[in-house]
């Protein structure tokens, strides 16, 4: 078995994944794309700072009927049916718009909803009553929230996921790939990124780095390339057996 793993996570459905995802297949790479099946084909826009530049995002979503074409090569996740905070709603609540998102993203698919990224990820936007409600009441069994660990060591609970790192740490993201890399692991060891492909829209520069990026982590022998859901397989972290 190989003993280290990468893994990409994206969120929003958003058009942008597209020229994502030519970039990760140009290299070999797989990722797992958390839809709001809710918001199909929502075109909202919104400013920020990302990568050191202020721009405004265009995160118009992706219309379900291209859905199957454009992740065919990689997984399809929940991230809620229409983005809400969790936390703020009742069990009932959360029950459904993590159970009808998976049936919607079902019925396009024809293939079985394993896991979901946390609308928000992080602080008020995800905690252990809605992992545990989650858990109990549906058939997903992995959610990923945003904090970042910049560690290798899977994760201790599949419901609370922190991921290694997000692509816009810049600053240290080249280096912990360098050392992922260079790692000889005897035991289980994951490098684990997560982003959306909007914000990689902010300067034409910042799409070149990313793409230096994942040339820089493919190809290699000693590395699993999976999506969340066939790391986790690799790995023995669950025990499913259907498609």
């Amino acid at each position: 078995m190989k003993y280290k793993a990468i893994t990409f996570s994206y969120d929003d459905g958003v058009e942008q994944d597209k020229r994502l995802i030519e970039i990760l297949e140009r290299y070999g790479l797989r990722a797992t794309f958390n839809l709001n099946s809710g918001l199909f084909d929502k075109r909202t826009s919104h400013s920020g700072r990302v990568f050191g530049f202020d721009a405004v995002f265009n995160n118009h979503r992706i219309p379900g009927d291209e859905i199957c074409e454009v992740y065919k090569n990689h997984e399809i996740a929940s991230h809620s049916l229409t983005h809400p905070i969790l936390p703020a709603l009742s069990d009932e609540e959360v029950i459904f718009q993590m159970s009808e998102d998976a049936k919607a993203l079902e019925g396009i698919t024809g293939k079985k909803i394993h896991g979901f990224a946390y609308p928000g990820g992080v602080g008020e936007y995800c905690n252990q009553r809605v992992a545990d409600v989650i858990e109990n009441n549906t058939s997903l069994y992995y959610g990923r929230t945003v904090k970042s660990t910049r560690s290798f060591e899977l994760p201790k609970s599949l419901m609370l996921l922190d991921p290694t790192i997000s692509h816009r740490e810049i600053s240290v993201r080249e280096g912990l790939a360098r050392e992922f890399l260079s790692l000889e692991a005897d035991t289980p060891k994951l490098f684990y990124v997560w982003g959306h492909s909007y914000e990689l829209d902010v300067d034409e520069s910042v799409w070149t780095d990313f793409e230096r990026f994942c040339e820089l982590i493919s190809g290699r022998d000693d590395i699993f390339y999976g999506t969340n859901d066939e790391v986790f397989r690799h790995f023995g972290l669950n025990n499913l057996t259907e498609e």
